[in-house]
């Protein structure tokens, strides 16, 4: 166990673990337990990393902690910076996706890097590239005689995703009176529509027209 302060973790590193986190557990909850991405290495010593154990909150910051094992170094993420990196995490998934579906698996230095690119403030996206995109924006959707030769899966946007996970958490820790409001910011969140298709996000939290 390093006993050591808790550093903030960085928007690269922690792009780059949430996508590898998150397609871990897909993976896994599809019953598949070999050939899993490996987890980055730990951001603070570079050693390899078995486990990634999320939780308890910092009790001096309010922070999420995150412990590397074996190493057992610590770091902090916030809320704010979940949030902020959300819509990534979503597109790389889709990315490693459609790689897998290809039979072209991912790898984690192409993750890492891809990561490092979306977040390295000295390569900021161009005015076209702007994240000018706001829940609605049809600016990145595909033309029309394009979205008609794709076949639509259903859609659930990450920020939905997310917060029906929070609603499994609510039962089993009755006592965190704070999860309800993670939760239902989260779903305030939805862009609604994937940016690509059109597609409305299927959760039911979202009203459904007259």
């Amino acid at each position: 166990m390093n006993n050591t302060e808790p550093t903030v973790l960085p928007d690269a590193d922690l792009l780059a673990l949430s996508v590898i986190w998150e397609h871990r557990r897909q993976r896994q909850a599809a019953g598949v337990k070999i050939l899993l991405l490996p987890f980055v290495p730990c951001p603070t010593c570079g050693a390899p990393v078995d486990e990634v154990i999320i939780g308890p909150q910092d009790q001096a910051t309010f922070l999420q902690v995150v412990t590397m094992q074996p190493c057992g170094h610590r770091h902090t993420v916030s809320e704010d910076a979940l949030l902020r990196l959300q819509e990534h995490v979503g597109e790389m998934l889709t990315d490693i996706e459609d790689a897998d579906r290809r039979d072209e698996g991912a790898s984690v230095e192409a993750i890492v890097r891809e990561a490092h690119d979306r977040t390295t403030p000295d390569n900021p996206p161009t005015s076209e590239d702007a994240p000018d995109n706001p829940p609605g924006s049809t600016r990145e959707q595909l033309p029309d005689d394009v979205l008609a030769l794709l076949s639509h899966r259903t859609y659930l946007s990450t920020a939905c995703e997310t917060a029906r996970l929070l609603d499994g958490a609510i039962i089993r820790n009755p006592g965190r009176a704070d999860l309800p409001g993670h939760r239902d910011r989260l779903h305030q969140r939805c862009r609604r529509n994937q940016k690509f298709t059109g597609v409305a996000c299927s959760c039911p939290c979202h009203p459904t027209p007259p």
